[in-house]
């Protein structure tokens, strides 16, 4: 249970993260609608684009790419969820 309680700032400052990119979205179509495989495709690109600047010492960089890339699975798992 501690450690459940421990990862909550962690979850709350990632949600926040997240919560900004999508923010920074908002003119973009909304993903209700797409075929999962287009949302994959949009994921793995996000994913090269964190590999890209993983090795790189700009945090905020590195951050903004975890969140497109957390954002994406979301919005995947939000596609099959019953």
């Amino acid at each position: 249970m501690s450690s459940i309680r421990a990862l909550n700032p962690r979850i709350k400052w990632f949600n926040e993260e997240m919560r900004k990119k999508l923010r920074l979205n908002t003119h973009k179509p909304d993903a209700r609608g797409c075929y999962k495989e287009d949302m994959m495709e949009k994921l793995l690109h996000e994913v090269e684009e964190l590999t890209a600047v993983i090795n790189h010492s700009d945090r905020t960089a590195i951050i903004s790419e975890c969140a497109d890339v957390a954002n994406y699975a979301m919005m995947i798992a939000d596609m099959v969820k019953p």
